[in-house]
């Protein structure tokens, strides 16, 4: 089975090149011929800064989980069935980030962390 992959960078594009590098070797280790099908989200760091919430306040945060959410919405919209993020900060907000209406990869986002968190990852 294939997967198409979405990738949410531009967040200190040094990750985003990682991630795109070790995504696409990890294919060629598993037989690949060339590189995987592949769409990336690049946003924007200062935005992302800028929305940054409070410790504690979950509340203060929501300008920032939209963001994500938006560009999840665009990887579904472009066909991703799975998506990561290059990016340390907002892997602690998964669990708002992941809450995309309808689904699509932010459901899968959530599907993946749980399976992680049960050693299945």
């Amino acid at each position: 089975m294939s997967l198409k992959i979405g990738l949410i960078g531009g967040l200190g594009w040094p990750a985003t090149l990682a991630y795109y590098e070790a995504i696409c070797g990890a294919a060629r280790i598993n037989g690949a011929a060339g590189s995987p099908e592949m769409t990336i989200e690049s946003l924007d760091m200062a935005k992302t800064l800028a929305a940054r919430g409070k410790p504690n306040d979950d509340a203060s945060w929501a300008a920032f989980d939209r963001i994500f959410q938006e560009a999840l919405g665009r990887l579904h919209t472009a066909g991703c069935d799975i998506a990561a993020i290059a990016s340390v900060t907002p892997h602690n907000r998964l669990a708002s980030i992941g809450s995309v209406p309808g689904g699509g990869v932010g459901g899968r986002a959530r599907s993946l962390r749980r399976s992680a968190a049960r050693g299945r990852g």
